[in-house]
């Protein structure tokens, strides 16, 4: 169990909830060695979650399963060892390109500069609920911006500056991704990649990899890469959290 939660701490919770993801915040009641009584603030209360629920708390990076809800909306929740993080497969495009670490080394305080050089200028898509129609003209307004970079970065493309995997297979969660490349990658390798992902505002994930595993594909000429992501920011591994939960659900209604 994490030393750093404590009886009375307030935890973010993410579940994934028939057909969609639950956010809730916790009360920690209990810890035992082995599991922690939690008081759910649900708004909602006809909803219970069923024994063998995931909870993934929200900066922990370790999924929690529900042991015993028979009190919703009090549960407890059990560490599952040996799965930090819940992975899922889907068919992204990412475009990846090797760094050296000299490169690293240099914009250590500043990686986003790393992203540009190699992908240009990205912007995120702000939800729904939060879109003004200041804010809905200045995006419109950048899309419009955003169209020069976007050539220029096909351009870019065709002249070898990045790689791209599109449609690719992928395995992915919240620590890092497998995907199918051509075998230009070696263990150790640092690897720029930015990927966008299928949720309600089209994230794009800008993240430096470290190649942990490198393997033979089953499609001709091709290997299976596996990385291990580095640096990634909380928001973003709360992003690809929230996707993750989503594509399970995808994969259980079908």
């Amino acid at each position: 169990m994490s030393n750093e939660i404590k009886s009375g701490a307030t935890l973010d919770f993410i579940a994934s909830h028939g057909n969609r993801t639950i956010e809730a915040r916790g009360l920690v009641k209990d810890i035992s060695e082995q599991s922690l009584l939690i008081l759910l603030d649900i708004t909602d209360k006809n909803m219970t979650l069923p024994v063998g629920t995931d909870l993934y708390i929200a900066g922990e990076g370790i999924i929690y399963n529900i042991i015993e809800s028979s009190n919703f909306p009090e549960v407890r929740i059990h560490k599952v060892d040996g799965r930090n993080y819940t992975r899922v497969d889907d068919v992204l495009s990412v475009n990846h390109k090797t760094i050296s670490h000299d490169e690293y080394n240099q914009f250590s305080n500043t990686p986003s500069m790393i992203f540009q050089n190699i992908f240009g200028e990205s912007f995120k898509i702000p939800e729904f609920e939060d879109v003004s129609l200041k804010m809905l003209y200045d995006l419109m307004y950048r899309v419009s911006l955003k169209m020069d970079r976007i050539l220029s970065a096909l351009e870019s493309t065709r002249l070898g500056k990045y790689e791209s995997s599109d449609n690719t297979l992928v395995n992915i969660s919240g620590a890092g991704m497998r995907f199918i490349t051509d075998p230009i990658y070696a263990v150790g390798d640092l690897i720029a990649l930015q990927f966008m992902l299928p949720l309600v505002n089209q994230p794009i994930i800008n993240v430096l990899g470290e190649v942990v595993k490198v393997t033979e594909s089953e499609q001709e000429g091709k290997c299976n890469t596996s990385v291990k992501f580095v640096d990634l920011s909380e928001d973003d591994r709360e992003v690809i959290i929230k996707y993750v939960f989503k594509r399970q659900r995808e994969l259980l209604r079908g």
